[in-house]
């Protein structure tokens, strides 16, 4: 045993020069770009692109692939001759287990703690098997797997060992509960599987499943090449970017191998700078799958507690590399203004001909800007570049938003001292920020901001679309004795959204008079026309041309009769648009919303 561990610390030493050093000369100033990052998600997930293909760049698959040089030679005298030119040589791996007495390559054990190790329930070890594991000095260390506890309802099984590990291993940390702050669903992001020949092997994961019944996380087989969406066509800076994914695959690709019979129990990694972070192990072959560990700590620490309790399972800390966005859901008082209207004040709206949206014009902390007046926006949002223009000494934070929400992107946020809208006054408040410049041109208005729901329905308010006129007060009896006639909200109270029927029939919508036309999703049965029509992109969301029915003129009873004309579409996005409200006044009252014909009675 005095022989193999001076082999490995020989062959460990050489590979801490073995060509690893340009990720050390460069990782500090990758770090500092997530800091510099205007969007936290981007800046992490970079990092990570970075982690990987940093280290690919310039190497030769065939040499730098396997970890181990002569590796099945050596291995069954507990001999392990490390690669120099191994591409992750300077990652700690030192949690995977190389080798065992029994099935040799096969059967493959990942360290969780000092005692535990996982692989996979249809592909276990039998009692006394005992296996390898190479500390991140290069020093060899050989345990006896004594037992093992399936998780239930998963491939995955967590093991027991004779003793504990030492220090220098390093036990594999899971990805945390709030990996979606910093890494989104993580679709796209690489992950590098070991196999039975122990080459580490390059795959893109598919994404991180949401579902909370989803338990399987999937990579993707590298042999394909993507195609271009569609939407990427049209957009420059959408296409610079697949086409720099593809640079990044196709060097990835090189990398990449089929999973095959023996490799199940291998475990899959997110390399984050030195740290590999456990996603899977393998359970089915090809690319890789296996169960998300991630969102099954709660039965894997029961597993690990029930054989030896007192070991936590590592929980990877993103906060290491980026601050952790204010978490916020759409519902949150933060957002909603602290000072509102204590008697009727009015705002006069600007109706855009032939698309039919609303503006208001106003003054964010005294600098007037013009705002698309938009119930279907659940946050007041301003344009990046009006704040840097106008208001420079605004400081915008990272943000992520939980719950009923449509802002889209990465906002920012930041704290508007006052908001102007006519002669109502909205103080104190916590507002959005995002690039805008790509809506203004469409809509062919110079726009600053959009007046989202936090602040128009904050207190009462009156919208006459056809008057041109919005009337905030502090109850809703002070809006012109507007009369009865409820529907009600739907979830959250900053959006409009209501439940109208067809017949017995009932479906959700959103009042949305930023969205230039009515629409409908046919499986709401509405009748059609027969008529087909064309538009363009309608609505501040974005939209793209397209050809759709016509639907029939009809009554859908919202507190009073509502008449519209939908166009039939073939996705769930019912909504009343401004074509629509032109002709009706609406109260939103918080936890109601009523309608009338503009001009007339209830």
């Amino acid at each position: 045993m005095k022989l193999s561990r001076m082999f490995a610390a020989v062959s460990c030493a050489a590979l801490a020069t073995g060509g690893c050093t340009h990720f050390t000369d460069h990782d500090a100033a990758a770090r500092r770009r997530i800091a510099e990052s205007p969007d936290v998600v981007a800046g992490v997930r970079e990092y990570i692109d970075w982690c990987v293909d940093s280290r690919l760049k310039g190497r030769s698959a065939e040499e730098s692939l396997p970890r181990f040089l002569d590796y099945t030679q050596n291995a069954p005298r507990w001999h392990f001759n490390f690669n120099p030119k191994f591409w992750a040589g300077d990652v700690d791996f030192s949690c995977v287990s190389p080798w065992n007495d029994r099935f040799r390559n096969q059967r493959a054990g990942t360290a969780i703690s000092s005692v535990h190790i996982v692989f996979a329930s249809h592909y276990p070890f039998s009692p006394g098997t005992k296996l390898s594991f190479i500390g991140s000095d290069g020093s060899l260390h050989v345990r006896s797997y004594l037992s093992g506890v399936s998780v239930a309802g998963t491939d995955l099984m967590v093991g027991l060992l004779d003793r504990p590990l030492p220090p220098s291993v390093h036990p594999a940390a899971i990805l945390p509960d709030d990996y979606a702050d910093y890494i989104g669903n993580a679709a796209d992001l690489p992950a590098v599987t070991f196999d039975q020949e122990e080459k580490l092997i390059v795959t893109e994961l598919w994404q991180i499943p949401s579902s909370p019944k989803a338990m399987e996380m999937m990579s993707r087989n590298m042999k394909f090449k993507p195609v271009m969406p569609k939407k990427a066509a049209g957009d420059p800076k959408a296409a610079k970017s697949f086409e720099e994914r593809l640079r990044r695959r196709a060097k990835r690709a090189e990398f990449y191998e089929h999973l095959i019979t023996g490799d199940s129990g291998n475990p899959c990694f997110m390399i984050v700078g030195r740290e590999p972070i456990l996603l899977y192990t393998v359970h089915s072959g090809g690319p890789g799958s296996g169960p998300a560990l991630q969102k099954l700590r709660g039965p894997l620490q029961a597993a690990m507690d029930s054989m030896e309790p007192g070991h936590a399972l590592r929980v990877f800390d993103f906060g290491k590399l980026a601050t952790p966005p204010v978490r916020f859901s759409a519902a949150d008082r933060p957002f909603i203004p602290k000072v509102a209207p204590k008697a009727p004040a009015s705002a006069k709206l600007r109706i855009l001909p032939g698309r039919n949206m609303a503006f208001v014009s106003a003054k964010l902390d005294g600098r007037e800007c013009t705002l698309l007046f938009d119930t279907g926006a659940t946050h007041t949002t301003f344009d990046v570049g009006f704040l840097k223009r106008e208001l420079p000494e605004k400081k915008l934070g990272d943000v992520m938003l939980a719950g009923t929400t449509n802002v889209e992107g990465a906002p920012k946020i930041f704290h508007a001292d006052s908001l102007k809208v006519g002669d109502a006054e909205f103080a104190d408040f916590e507002a959005m920020a995002l690039d805008l410049s790509r809506v203004a041109p469409s809509m062919g208005v110079k726009l600053d901001g959009i007046l989202g729901m936090n602040v128009i329905g904050c207190v009462p308010s009156l919208t006459s679309f056809g008057g041109g006129e919005v009337v905030f007060a502090p109850s809703g009896e002070d809006c012109a004795g507007f009369g009865e006639g409820i529907a009600r909200f739907r979830g959250d109270p900053m959006s409009v959204a209501m439940m109208p029927s067809l017949g017995e029939k009932k479906f959700g919508l959103i009042v949305d008079s930023a969205a230039s036309l009515t629409f409908l999703d046919k499986s709401t049965g509405w009748p059609s026309t027969g008529e087909t029509v064309s538009f363009g992109a309608v609505d501040v969301n974005g939209g793209s041309s397209m050809s759709t029915e016509k639907g029939m003129k009809g009554i859908i009873r919202l507190g009073t009769d509502v008449e519209i004309s939908p166009l039939l579409v073939g996705s769930p996005m019912n909504r009343i648009g401004a074509d629509t409200l032109l002709a009706y006044d609406m109260l939103v009252d918080m936890s109601k919303v009523r309608f009338r014909r503009f001009g007339g009675a209830n």
